[in-house]
């Protein structure tokens, strides 16, 4: 896509020059973008995907052909429950090739709200009946599988709930404790009872009776459809749900895509091991890698805190031929206890590191030991995902979040009463603002969205971080401290 290999801001702004945003958006909504990815090569790998770190050479394999059928069947199977644009499907889910179903079938659809399955139930109650779904799905009740068991408690709280859907996760299990592990599950879902007014569906069974082939509906989209809502802040009460469109998801794909030119194509391998409720799950290792007609490798449901993923990441980096993973620094740091010496790394090119400042001692340490280039970025999930990142062909500067990526404007600036008031000098501490065709439409609640936007001289509306920000000479953003304090752990914030 991108012929720029990006080494310098002034890249940036050349493909920027060279042609109009709006000239390079092919599509109006992300189930095009990965019909699009899925048919350059229908029988390719599209998911990789095992339950544990031992199983990684024994993968469920799904091709591009199932997976845009099975989010097809989804979208089907959602409008036949009477869901459209102006409705919400929640999902409470692990990393599953069937939670990829739900999220971009769900966005074909109608909205999706994405919940942490760590949440509390009173806090996940909150959240859906915030958002009025109207359906939920999570995980049929499965032995040691909390997820059934929280829904169910909350069931009948649940005001605007009338779809119960549960999926089934046996059929991922090889050999005998597959079948025993089936019939344990088939059991437990004939003893569902769901309060009255509310309806239970098997998801797998249901999806089967959908049209693969093709929507049978149509929608009006705009640029301000939504398209999904996720959760984001939260260390204290409850989570913001922000409201964000396809248009937005697009775009901050399209820009991804033109920020790694070279390093993001169809035959490249992503490994996925961050949460899919969270947007760098969503985005990098779902949205991206599908418009491509990328591999993406499904490290367990529960991602990298997966039973011996980190112990097992070498050798399935070189099994798999991974050419990129994504990670936040606990991720680097617990790999740096696993040696590399006799492992096949040869086709790994990148690691993006990027939820918060990684250790600069544990930054050289683990280029180092492994040669692999780790690039450091910024992004939130009111900018859909990723704002700004180390040039891959130019400079790195440790520390540094790098330099905006293309068709999203970033500033350090002072701001009074919602206003930009100067834009900082070189070198100077503000306030981190973003503008793009990324930045969300706003937080589900009207009173959450106070300070949150702030406009130029211009009039144009910016997206306050609240982050604080300086910008070196050229152009790389260095992050200072935060307005509003956040607890990352294990990846979660």
């Amino acid at each position: 896509m991108n012929a720029i290999k990006i080494k310098s801001l002034a890249d940036v702004r050349k493909i920027e020059q060279a042609q109009a945003f709006e000239e390079l958006m092919p599509f109006e909504t992300t189930y095009e973008a990965i019909k699009a990815g899925a048919s350059l090569s229908p029988h390719k790998v599209a998911i990789s995907f095992f339950l544990s770190g031992d199983q990684f050479d024994k993968p469920t394999n799904i091709s591009y052909k199932t997976l845009i059928e099975n989010i097809t069947k989804t979208a089907n199977f959602f409008h036949f429950l009477g869901l459209d644009s102006n409705d919400v499907v929640a999902f409470i889910l692990p990393n599953l090739p069937e939670t990829h179903y739900v999220m971009w079938g769900g966005e074909a659809a109608c909205q999706v709200l994405a919940i942490n399955p760590l949440l509390e139930p009173n806090q996940i109650k909150d959240l859906i009946n915030s958002a009025g779904a109207k359906a939920v799905v999570t995980m049929n009740p499965m032995t040691n599988i909390d997820l059934w068991p929280k829904l169910e408690s909350i069931l009948p709280e649940l005001d605007n709930v009338k779809h119960v859907i549960g999926v089934d996760v046996a059929h991922y299990v090889p050999g005998l404790k597959g079948l025993a592990a089936s019939a344990i599950q088939t059991f437990n879902r004939i003893k569902i009872a769901v309060p009255a007014g509310k309806q239970y569906h098997h998801f797998q069974s249901a999806i089967k009776r959908e049209t693969a082939f093709c929507l049978i509906f149509q929608r009006a989209i705009s640029d301000r459809t939504v398209s999904s809502l996720f959760c984001t802040g939260g260390t204290t009460g409850l989570p913001k749900i922000a409201r964000r469109t396809h248009h937005n998801e697009l775009a901050n794909s399209l820009s991804v895509q033109l920020a790694n030119g070279d390093l993001l194509s169809k035959d490249k391998v992503i490994l996925g091991g961050l949460p899919l409720f969270h947007v760098n799950g969503a985005l990098v290792t779902g949205l991206v890698p599908f418009s491509i007609g990328a591999t993406v490798v499904m490290a367990t449901p529960q991602g990298y805190r997966g039973e011996n993923v980190i112990s097992k990441f070498w050798d399935i980096v070189g099994y798999h031929r991974v050419s990129a993973f994504s990670g936040v620094p606990t991720v680097y740091s617990a790999l740096m206890s696993f040696p590399t010496e006799g492992k096949d790394l040869s086709s790994l090119e990148l690691g993006i590191c990027g939820a918060a400042p990684m250790p600069v001692e544990t930054f050289k340490s683990f280029q180092q030991k492994t040669g692999i280039k780790i690039l450091e970025g910024y992004g939130c999930t009111e900018g859909t995902c990723v704002s700004s990142l180390n040039p891959f062909h130019g400079e790195q500067k440790i520390g540094s979040i790098g330099i905006r990526i293309p068709y999203q404007e970033m500033m350090s600036v002072k701001i009074e009463n919602d206003k930009i008031i100067a834009e900082c000098k070189t070198d100077e501490i503000g306030t981190l603002v973003v503008k793009g065709p990324n930045v969300f439409l706003g937080y589900q609640l009207d009173h959450q969205n106070k300070g949150v936007f702030v406009t130029d001289e211009n009039g144009e509306k910016w997206l306050n971080t609240g982050d604080l920000a300086r910008q070196d000479e050229d152009g790389y953003f260095w992050l200072t401290g935060r307005k509003k304090e956040l607890i990352v752990r294990g990846g979660h914030n």
